[in-house]
């Protein structure tokens, strides 16, 4: 893609919440992934993913985020939520428009802060994920609509395929 963006914050010193600002940058989009998968980042496991854990054994998978030891699967009742050990595993939840954190779409742009755009699944309450605080992606809103608009040069990706 040859397209420019900015996620900017203007005047304002940062966008999202203080400790999870959305960076500056200008970048060029790189792909973009519909139906992703989304992987939880460290900061979000430990600050986040953790305490629900601890408060509600079957948080995981009722979200349906699978817990990853070396590419394998595991179980969430294997795992020891009062130490340490979470930190350990990777955490994928499964792609899906209704639960997914990613919602329908993801979209790359490279950067040195490892943030990237997408959907939201909390389309009612735009901007506002229950689960998780921002970790300073871009949520887009009316991202059907955008993505058309970003694929409007590419050959057989109209509105319809979007």
């Amino acid at each position: 893609m040859h397209m420019c963006t900015h996620a900017s914050s203007g005047t304002h010193d940062n966008l999202g919440s203080p400790d999870k600002a959305t960076p500056a940058v200008e970048t060029r989009i790189t792909d973009i992934n519909f139906n992703p998968t989304w992987t939880v980042p460290a900061s979000i496991v430990k600050k986040d993913l953790i305490p629900k854990m601890q408060k509600d054994p079957n948080y995981l998978t009722d979200n349906k985020i699978r817990i990853l030891s070396n590419g394998s699967e595991i179980s969430p009742k294997s795992v020891n939520w009062f130490s340490d050990e979470g930190t350990r595993y990777t955490y994928r939840q499964d792609s899906g428009a209704d639960f997914n954190s990613m919602g329908i779409v993801r979209i790359n742009i490279p950067n040195p802060y490892g943030v990237f755009m997408h959907d939201t699944n909390t389309k009612g309450v735009f901007g506002d994920d229950f689960r998780f605080i921002s970790s300073g992606c871009v949520r887009v809103q009316n991202v059907r609509e955008y993505i058309t608009w970003l694929l409007k040069d590419t050959p057989g990706w109209g509105r319809q395929q979007v």
